[in-house]
C-alpha cells in the first residue's frame, strides 16, 4: 500500500515564523496563533524572548524561548 520514498530531501524551509513572548504574557494569545500558523507548510516556528530559557505567564505556567533578540533570524 505504501511505497519507499527515493531520495527523499527534507523540506526546505521557505517561512520563519517567530513569536516574541515577554514575562507576564498572556499564553492564549501565544498558543492560539501558533497553532494554526505552525500547520503552514514548510513552515518553522520561533518563540523569541530577552532571554533564552523559561518565560513566566500570566497563569503561573513558563514557556521556554527557542531563541533571544540577538539570535533570531534577522530575515
Amino acid at each position: 500500500m505504501y511505497e519507499t520514498v527515493r531520495n527523499y530531501k527534507p523540506l526546505e524551509i521557505f517561512m520563519l515564523i517567530q513569536s516574541l513572548v515577554y514575562p507576564g504574557f498572556t499564553t492564549l494569545d501565544l498558543i492560539g496563533a501558533l497553532q494554526p500558523l505552525s500547520q503552514i507548510p514548510d513552515s518553522k516556528t520561533e518563540i523569541v524572548a530577552k532571554v533564552m530559557g523559561a518565560n513566566p505567564t500570566d497563569s503561573g505556567a513558563a514557556i521556554m524561548a527557542d531563541a533571544t533578540f540577538e539570535t533570531a533570524a534577522a530575515n
